[in-house]
């Protein structure tokens, strides 16, 4: 069995905080004997080897021990001893000290080195006792300087010669984080591929995590959106409460500040869990669906990080640190039933939040009952949490998407709507500006042809007074169908107005507009609309013009369209004029 990194810690106790005295019965008392036994020896012939089953333990009782009364009482008392490849002692444990032996058979001493794979432990002293009583001490933890380490890594670790025949290492861990006890031996050779394995892992989390935090950031600074921003806020307090727990923020961040390192701990998680209800409260819209819930929330969450910072005040770091795991472990709670509940809201990016959190949830659920020995090891089954992890941000992320997606969906169907007439369902005026401006811009820059056709429809106050204003409205729908089908995909059709109409024809030269205007002429003539029974026949007025001038507006074409439009009404009507004393 592997070890159990700390980067899992966080989130198995997270969830299994309610349930902790349940699991140890269940899963860690029965791999736990207590007896006097001398364990086997770790021989310094073993590249690298898990230290849990070969380790005994005790814990302090009332005052703290010196390592010679430690070995004193392991010699003469009856020691715990695990078979587990890890040893967890829960949160708010006592200090607690093992021990366990290294054999050298050589007639030289040999370098290991030996790795606790916490870098939370406040306090962890090592104490090397050789062969002739001869006894080397480290002290080390997150209470002391970074710099002081005798390897600067993230871990707690050290270098050492064992002299032959047999040393006994005595460890002394005291925090009030969970007391975890993931500890390796080995040479550094080996020891180093595992960081380096590590680090590959870390490198991905942490890309994808800040890839999608700077591309939500540039959404938000576009489009001003507050559950965008509350999404990055969220993946930077995950980020950095990841960083704490793993020692990379000790190791890169702060290393002159131990104080500030066993503070880190319960402060970011605590900003992470109040930062992912403020998410869920503004990508599910509850203030809108649930305002009170909201309210209630959102005063929750407030008290809690009061509470937190009146902790920071008043140096209460055990208080701090078991507050603010069972706040996030509400905060999940939380998050998956205000998803549920929203998701009756028939609300589908809801779904995608849902599976976000069930991801995240089940991926360190899998991971602790790995490390809790309630599932057996594997690869994916350790690794759970990451995929788990990956997977809820990336969802997330696709949640967010659908939510613009939809949005700005919304919003080009209200702008459709507000530029289409909505009996004809053509353009309206304010439309045909917009659009035809650009076609008149670029007629002007190449010097392409254009025209523009208008046309009205002849005594339309005579079909309104003899058959009903019912029925002038499916004229006009008759004659808008009508229109559509026969002018191009780029032309611009809009109803002008009453009974009045305009078509914007880019490309099209003065010759090809007049034969589209005699076309829609004799169509619509030939017309038949039936309402109530009755046949209504009609026919429409046409003046047709074509761009004389390199740079003629699109109000100057309007304009004599208009003119030429009332010239065919006055000489006729049902008729098309495009000649005029100008020409086109």
């Amino acid at each position: 069995m592997k070890l159990f990194t700390p980067r899992f810690s966080v989130l198995s106790f997270l969830l299994f905080l309610p349930f902790r005295e349940l699991f140890c019965l269940l899963f860690f008392f029965p791999a736990v004997t207590l007896h006097a036994a001398t364990l086997e020896a770790v021989s310094v012939d073993r590249e690298w080897i898990a230290l849990g089953p070969h380790i005994q333990f005790m814990q302090e009782q009332d005052q703290p021990w010196s390592w010679t009364q430690a070995l004193r009482k392991f010699e003469t008392s009856t020691p715990g001893q695990s078979q587990l490849a890890v040893l967890n002692f829960g949160i708010d444990a006592a200090p607690v000290w093992l021990v366990f032996a290294v054999q050298n058979d050589h007639a030289q001493a040999v370098k290991r080195r030996l790795v606790l794979e916490n870098s939370w432990l406040d306090e962890v002293s090592f104490y090397l006792v050789g062969p002739l009583g001869q006894m080397r001490e480290y002290q080390l933890g997150d209470s002391r300087p970074f710099d002081q380490r005798p390897l600067l890594r993230r871990f707690l670790s050290f270098d050492f010669d064992y002299p032959p025949g047999q040393t006994r290492v005595l460890i002394r861990a005291a925090t009030p984080d969970p007391m975890l006890l993931p500890l390796y031996f080995g040479t550094s050779e080996q020891l180093d591929r595992r960081v380096i394995a590590q680090a590959y892992s870390y490198g991905f989390l942490y890309g994808v995590i800040l890839a999608l935090l700077l591309y939500n950031l540039i959404l938000y600074l576009g489009i001003r959106q507050h559950r965008y921003l509350f999404y990055v806020v969220y993946l930077a307090m995950f980020m950095m409460m990841n960083l704490t727990y793993t020692g990379h923020a000790y190791q890169w961040l702060w290393p002159d500040f131990p104080r500030w390192q066993q503070w880190s701990n319960p402060f970011f998680i605590m900003l992470y869990g109040a930062s992912g209800i403020l998410f869920a409260l503004s990508f599910l819209n509850v203030r809108r669906h649930f305002p009170r819930l909201d309210q209630v929330l959102k005063w929750l969450v407030g008290a809690a990080l009061l509470a937190q910072g009146l902790m920071l005040l008043l140096q209460w770091q055990d208080a701090a640190v078991q507050f603010s795991i069972a706040f996030v472990f509400v905060f999940s709670g939380f998050t998956l039933w205000l998803s549920i509940l929203c998701l009756s809201r028939s609300m589908k990016e809801t779904i995608y939040f849902l599976l976000a959190t069930l991801a995240s949830i089940i991926g360190a659920t899998i991971t602790a009952m790995t490390v809790w020995d309630a599932l057996p090891y594997s690869e994916w089954s350790y690794r759970a949490v990451e995929i788990g992890t990956a997977i809820d941000v990336i969802l997330l992320s696709i949640a967010l998407a659908e939510q613009f997606n939809q949005a700005n969906s919304e919003k080009i169907k209200a702008q459709d709507l507000a530029r289409i007439d909505p009996l004809s369902g053509l353009y309206n005026r304010r439309a045909f500006y917009e659009l035809s401006q650009p076609l008149v811009d670029a007629a002007h820059r190449y010097q392409h042809d254009m025209s523009m056709m208008m046309l009205d429809i002849d005594r339309f106050k005579v079909i309104n007074d003899s058959w009903g204003h019912l029925a002038g409205d499916e004229v006009l729908r008759q004659l808008s169908t009508l229109l559509r089908s026969l002018i191009r995909k780029g032309d611009v059709a809009a109803r002008w107005g009453g009974e009045e109409f305009v078509v914007f024809l880019p490309e099209t030269s003065h010759s090809n507009a007049l034969r589209l205007a005699e076309r829609l002429r004799r169509e619509v003539e030939a017309l038949q609309v039936l309402v109530d029974g009755e046949m209504i026949l009609f026919s429409v007025s046409l003046g047709v013009v074509s761009a004389q001038l390199p740079e003629e507006s699109l109000d100057d074409l309007l304009k004599r369209a208009d003119e030429r439009l009332y010239q065919a009404k006055s000489s006729g009507r049902n008729r098309v004029n495009a000649v005029t004393d100008g020409g086109g």
